[in-house]
């Protein structure tokens, strides 16, 4: 049948019956008083219930009920005072937001927009009014908020009492021993010697332990640009800058490693995968592309995942070729690169991925990414005391790894 210009409201009263007898409560009061959408709708009761059902399911809207209820006559919705305020604030669109095809059926949970305040708390509170019921629950509610803000802060505030701190210098690790860390949050708060816990928090006793700053591990394949030209390939394009972090690069030619150092990209080194494949030295200890080198681990199924391992292989091949070097023009060896390979699994692999000023180091404002190593285990007991650095290196097995803080 095609649409005319009458509305539901001029319709026999017969059929004005039969349709609102579709309707659950409060549907046939919102069709019959404020859906301005189906005014202009004459088809039969049958084409009206089915796409006022569509058009529900459609707005993800609930099927109300209501027993008390009587939809047959008008003079049935007139008969009760809930039902003529309704009407009223329906009209004025006071309980839900108006929308094509007029404001949307609110009573009964048909409405997307849900109360604030559920029914049941509602009727047993109703005396005391609905703002004051509403200010009651937010203040509730922030208090709430308040105390776990509160005790969160509390339980994050650690001090690492009494330990072994590897501080960075520039590039170079200062040993700070028997000094403290206080962590507030995810922040390094403090490096002192005596330091007190402010309020509540914990306590841990880092005496015989190492405190060191996090290992950064890199593990990423990106398509194939170890070819002879990729670094001016990047250049050409403007895409070299400190955003880009190279993979490997073994054999990178001189003027390709200072356009990548000028350019402030980075090279991270894989020393197993490299050694173990025939890929030839690693870049990491060439005196052009150190400052801008950091160590990964490649492939997790091909070889070690640890990152300490990865140094320690990086560190006794570099030493290898060093002496060999040294032995061929006839001189002894004396190559000391600890500091150098500690700075590559720290602060020189936060630069590679230009996160330096939150992590990689252990200072003051920097967000907390911690290692604490058992000095006094087996491996390390000697060692540790003469030199922290090279026990961390060189006499760490994995089983002096004793708690990792942060990230």
């Amino acid at each position: 049948m095609a649409p005319t210009n009458k509305n539901i409201m001029s319709l026999p009263t017969e059929l004005h019956i039969q349709i609102s007898s579709y309707l659950s409560y409060p549907d046939a009061l919102a069709l019959k008083h404020t859906n301005r959408h189906f005014y202009s709708l004459v088809y039969t009761s049958i084409h009206l219930k089915i796409n006022w059902l569509l058009w529900r399911f459609e707005h993800k809207l609930e099927c109300p009920r209501n027993e008390d209820c009587s939809l047959r006559t008008d003079a049935s919705f007139c008969r009760s005072k809930t039902v003529r305020k309704i009407m009223e604030r329906r009209r004025r669109h006071l309980e839900c937001r108006s929308g094509e095809g007029g404001c949307f059926v609110v009573l009964g949970g048909s409405c997307r927009r849900k109360e604030v305040v559920p029914g049941w708390v509602r009727r047993g509170f109703r005396g005391w009014g609905d703002e004051v019921l509403i200010y009651g629950l937010l203040f509730v509610f922030w208090m709430a908020v308040w105390n776990v803000v509160r005790m969160r802060s509390m339980a994050n505030t650690i001090l690492l009492r009494n330990g072994t701190v590897l501080s960075h210098d520039g590039d170079k690790v200062v040993v700070l021993k028997d000094h403290d860390n206080l962590i507030v949050g995810n922040t390094i708060d403090q490096i002192g010697q005596g330091l007190t816990l402010p309020d509540n928090g914990e306590i841990i006793d880092c005496t015989d332990k190492i405190i060191s700053p996090g290992f950064i591990i890199r593990t990423a394949i990106c398509g194939r640009l170890s070819r002879k030209d990729s670094v001016n390939l990047l250049s050409e394009y403007g895409l070299l800058d400190k955003s880009i972090l190279f993979s490997h690069a073994n054999g990178i030619s001189e003027s390709d490693a200072a356009l990548l150092v000028s350019k402030g990209a980075h090279i991270s080194t894989t020393p197993a995968t490299e050694m173990q494949m025939g890929l030839g030295e690693s870049v990491a200890f060439r005196n052009d592309t150190k400052h801008h080198a950091s160590i990964g681990v490649d492939c997790h199924a091909n070889n070690s995942s640890d990152l300490l391992t990865q140094l320690r292989l990086g560190m006794q091949q570099a030493r290898a070729a060093e002496d060999s070097q040294a032995m061929a023009r006839g001189e002894y060896p004396s190559v000391a690169i600890k500091v150098e390979v500690f700075n590559l699994g720290t602060i020189q692999g936060a630069k590679a991925i230009n996160m330096e000023d939150q992590i990689g180091s252990i200072e003051v404002g920097k967000r907390v990414d911690l290692v604490v190593f058992d000095a006094s285990s087996p491996g390390m007991v000697c060692a540790a005391e003469e030199d922290p650095v090279a026990a961390v290196l060189i006499n760490e097995t994995g089983r002096g790894e004793e708690q990792v803080i942060g990230e």
